[in-house]
């Protein structure tokens, strides 16, 4: 009997494609038992020694680095009263009262550009220097660690407006910058030279960098990884020029504040003052002697040329109130020391004044600078 064609050719494919899979999987298979069968990779160490130390990415180091490694012998405690004084008083004659003189003059008239005053004053002349200071408004103390490291000891809000910081060195040639975002700092650090002991300030614009800028500038300086909280916190720019170091033995105290002249304010105040007090008696000298030579009055007063203006003392002038009416008070400009050193406290507006002494590192502070804080306070 003749074979019939096959009226569906496909058919005759699947015997041959099935036997084609099962090859495969026995191929699969193999080598799945192959890899299995195949001894794990061994660590060098036992496997009971093995620790969390052992497992690290080998771009980083083993070990952490030491975050900050004091010598007990060089650590002090930095005691820093805060005054809250009004905003609007002129306190040119309570500095006067200090020794600006210890501080070297190209510093301080760098400090005094940028808005900025430091002085020292004997610790015996604390209590005289506060009780020379407007009623404050508010006082606070604390104390930190001075060491080695920088450390902020005072930092302003955030920043809203750009602030010129002016970078200058008599004699050369204007050098001016601005800080925009972040924060202004002071920096203190405390540096040894022998017996004695500095206390070194640096402002500091503390600016936070993004994760990936982080990275790359660690890249950079061939420390990968990511950096400290201790270098977190120097994040910015250090303001270098503006640093100066100042003898702080234990005996002495730092005085830190806004540089806001009166003078010229005060010496226009004094002069319409003494201008009005001698035009009143020029004019009662005239009206004397009129009546004396009336002869109403037997009492001889002297002429209104004999009247010295130098003569007059137009009382203090320490605060807006004194002023008269057509002087107004210096203009403040956005600098250093009107961010770090003004506020408001209470809606009120201020200004701060910093108290600064070194003391060994044991709990117990100064109980006569605490006192003289506390009841300057009250």
């Amino acid at each position: 009997m003749p074979t019939q064609p096959d009226d569906h050719p496909k058919t005759a494919l699947w015997p041959s494609l099935a036997k084609y899979a099962r090859s495969l999987c026995v191929i699969a298979t193999v080598l799945h038992l192959a890899a299995c069968s195949s001894p794990p990779k061994q660590n060098n160490l036992p496997r009971e020694d093995v620790t969390l130390r052992d497992i690290h990415d080998p771009a980083t180091p083993r070990h952490l680095p030491t975050v900050l490694d004091v010598q007990p012998d060089r650590l002090k405690t930095a005691v820093i009263a805060r005054y809250h004084l009004p905003l609007y008083r002129s306190l040119d004659h309570i500095w006067s009262q200090t020794n600006q003189s210890a501080i070297p003059s190209v510093p301080r008239a760098m400090w005094a550009a940028n808005g900025l005053r430091v002085s020292i004053i004997s610790e015996h002349e604390l209590n005289d220097f506060i009780d020379a200071l407007p009623t404050p408004l508010g006082s606070f103390q604390t104390a930190l660690s001075a060491t080695e490291y920088p450390t902020p000891i005072r930092t302003s809000p955030r920043l809203r407006k750009p602030v010129v910081i002016d970078l200058t060195t008599p004699p050369y040639a204007i050098n001016e910058t601005r800080a925009k975002g972040g924060r202004l700092q002071l920096l203190a650090k405390l540096v040894h030279d022998g017996d004695s002991n500095s206390l070194q300030l640096t402002p500091h614009h503390y600016k936070t960098k993004s994760i990936l800028r982080r990275q790359v500038d660690a890249v950079r300086a061939g420390q990968p990884g990511m950096p400290s909280p201790l270098q977190s916190a120097l994040e910015g720019d250090i303001y270098k020029q503006l640093a100066v170091n100042i003898d702080l033995p234990e005996d002495k105290l730092l005085i830190i504040g806004l540089y806001w002249p009166w003078e010229s304010q005060i010496k226009k105040a004094k002069d319409l003052a003494a201008l009005k007090a001698y035009e009143r008696k020029m004019r009662h000298a005239e009206q004397r002697h009129k009546q004396q030579a009336a002869g109403k009055s037997s009492t001889k007063v002297s002429s209104a040329q004999d009247i010295n203006p130098n003569d007059i003392d137009p009382g203090p002038i320490t605060s807006q109130a004194d002023l008269p009416p057509d002087v107004t008070p210096p203009n403040l400009q956005n600098n250093l020391g009107r961010a770090l050193f003004t506020g408001n406290y209470t809606k009120v507006p201020i200004q701060t004044i910093l108290i600064v002494g070194l003391r060994d590192a044991n709990p117990s502070v100064n109980t006569q600078y605490q006192s003289s804080a506390s009841e300057a306070g009250k």
